[in-house]
């Protein structure tokens, strides 16, 4: 050690033993190779300090001023920033006094209180955007990434929101309320779950989706509903279920890519158990609907199991005014006398066994029945002129006679 600087140390170490509390200029002179510097007792805003013209640092240990703080560290400065470039470890609690408490205790950090009982404890009760996650400077429209509000309960209570990361403007894409309600793209949903999806891009609101690996027959994807009361385990009554088809050529099962039916449920009983849901109708993804059976005839668009009341029925069918067509051969009575000794029906209209065995096309049978009216029509109309003729007939029969009775 050069003499210089121990000659400095020395002068250093005595004038802080005085009594008489005396200014230690170094002129900028470094201070070497020293273990240690003791300051017994600095007075009145005294310690160490750095005096530049922009800031003015201070760094004392139990400063007289600060009579209830005897044997901490304390750092203040009037402007700038304390900027610690090693990582700062801590023996002890550390509190951060402002406009509310910030606490670390047994390592849990308290936001708003000085006892965190957790790894985070966070108390703002009775504050809007009480706490925050921002993607950029507050400033700028606050877009958030996370936000939750203290208001108290209710619908206008505490919420949480999940925003997102668009820059100027506030954006909410979840929100769940103080009343239990949950909104996607709302800030104030109106049900249990409120999804909200403006004009703009998809229109798809909800996807149900589930990865199984190997699809098969088996695979379904299921939206319960569930009525309960305390007399219930709360099994569903009711289901709508999406079923995977399958599919022969690939030894019965399906590709993810493949099709699926869309099924609905109801319970078969009152207190029923999901053992009890039977299947009342099924949509194909051919576009097939089965009400009462669980396969739809693939060659008509509906197929009832059961009957069907209906104040109106509205078909769409070719009609039968061909009949009164000037090139239309209407068959002689005695031509239907014999089809009817041959074949035991009508011409143009299915036998009993046809009937049985395929059922009747409603707009196609409606338009036979009406040609076979309008052919009886034709029939009538034409004894109808024969019996008008015979009738004038019989009149001037009758003249005739009456006048060789006269004579």
């Amino acid at each position: 050690m050069s003499i210089k600087i121990t000659v400095l140390i020395l002068i250093l170490f005595f004038s802080f033993q005085l009594s008489a509390q005396q200014d230690l200029e170094m002129q900028n002179k470094n201070i070497k190779n020293v273990n240690n510097i003791t300051i017994n007792d600095p007075g009145v805003n005294e310690g160490i300090q750095w005096l530049q013209s922009s800031a003015n640092w201070t760094i004392d240990v139990s400063p007289e001023t600060r009579t209830n703080n005897d044997g901490n560290l304390n750092l203040y400065g009037t402007s700038g920033n304390i900027v610690l470039w090693r990582p700062l470890r801590l023996k002890s609690d550390l509190q951060v006094l402002g406009s509310g408490d910030h606490y670390i205790s047994n390592g849990n950090l308290g936001l708003g209180t000085t006892t965190p009982t957790s790894k985070l404890s966070i108390r703002n009760v009775g504050a809007l955007d009480g706490v925050k996650l921002l993607d950029f400077s507050e400033s700028n429209g606050e877009s958030f990434l996370f936000k939750g509000n203290f208001l108290g309960t209710g619908a206008s209570g505490n919420s949480v929101f999940i925003g997102s990361n668009a820059s100027g403007y506030q954006s909410n894409i979840m929100t769940w309320r103080g009343d239990g309600n949950i909104g996607v793209g709302i800030t104030n949903p109106n049900a249990r779950m409120h999804l909200y999806k403006d004009a703009s891009g998809s229109q798809t609101l909800l996807i149900l989706e589930k990865n199984e690996g190997d699809i098969n027959e088996n695979s379904e994807i299921n939206l319960d509903f569930v009525f309960t009361d305390d007399n219930t385990n709360g099994t569903p009554q009711a289901r709508i279920s999406s079923v995977a088809n399958t599919d022969a050529s690939n030894g019965g099962g399906m590709e993810a890519e493949g099709t699926a039916d869309l099924k609905f449920w109801t319970a078969s009983s009152v207190n029923s158990t999901t053992n009890n849901l039977v299947e009342r109708m099924r949509i194909t993804s051919q576009g097939h609907v089965g009400i009462g059976t669980t396969n739809p005839d693939p060659n008509f668009k509906l197929s009832v199991n059961g009957s069907i009341r209906s104040k109106e029925v509205k078909v769409e069918a070719n009609w039968s005014d061909f009949v009164f067509y000037d090139n239309y051969e209407l068959r002689t009575l005695e031509e239907v006398e014999k089809h009817i000794a041959e074949n035991g029906h009508l011409p143009e209209i299915p036998s009993e066994a046809e009937v049985t065995e395929n059922g009747i096309n409603l707009g196609e049978m409606n338009a036979k029945l009406l040609q076979k009216i309008e052919e009886i029509t034709l029939y009538m109309i034409d004894i109808n002129k024969q019996v008008q003729q015979l009738t004038l007939e019989n009149q001037e029969l009758k003249e005739k006679v009456l006048s060789l009775e006269n004579q």
